[in-house]
């Protein structure tokens, strides 16, 4: 029994694009964060995805320039190609300010994506396959980053919350059974 348990520990786990791929949610995640990251814009504080049919929209808070919090949408489709799936996004709207608390831009786009595929690996082995989440929604505080992952199961909507932050120099994810501090709320 215990070779078999040191067996599984040592078996690598998925932390990289691979895991993204498996869900339109996650895809569409990172699609925006990416379109985001090429604006050059601000600093990313949080955003949320939300899958409607074939379709994904993305809340994305930041803070600009001077210092204001401000919510940027993106709008999300998918293309096969091949096997393959593919998230498309671009740009929606300006949503406008948005009262933020207080928050330190300590992490970038590829510090959330790398928390995302953290999670998500986590998910995919610990809860449900990937291809079932619904919501994405991550922000950044404290020194580190919150992720909240909502799937449909039998009985309706459950949320798995994952809180991120630095191991050295690279990110460790663990359950949590609380959303995290400062949790932003978007309309859907």
């Amino acid at each position: 029994m215990k070779l078999i348990f040191s067996l599984l520990l040592a078996l690598p786990h998925d932390h990289g694009n691979t895991v993204l791929n498996q869900s339109p949610v996650t895809l569409a995640s990172v699609a925006a964060l990416e379109l985001f990251e090429s604006g050059n814009i601000g600093g990313l504080v949080g955003f949320q995805t939300f899958k409607a049919d074939d379709e994904a929209a993305v809340k994305l808070t930041y803070m600009d320039n001077s210092g204001t919090a401000r919510v940027v949408g993106y709008d999300c489709h998918f293309h096969a190609h091949g096997d393959a799936q593919e998230a498309h996004c671009h740009d929606s709207a300006d949503l406008g300010v948005i009262d933020s608390p207080a928050n330190d831009i300590s992490f970038s786009v590829d510090e959330f994506a790398a928390s995302l595929a953290y999670s998500a690996d986590i998910f995919t082995r610990k809860i449900a396959p990937l291809s079932q989440i619904t919501n994405v929604k991550m922000w950044q505080t404290g020194g580190g980053i919150w992720a909240t992952l909502t799937h449909n199961a039998g009985a309706g909507e459950v949320k798995s919350h994952f809180m991120c932050h630095m191991h050295g120099d690279h990110f460790d994810c663990h359950r949590s059974r609380n959303p995290g501090p400062n949790e932003p709320r978007y309309q859907e």
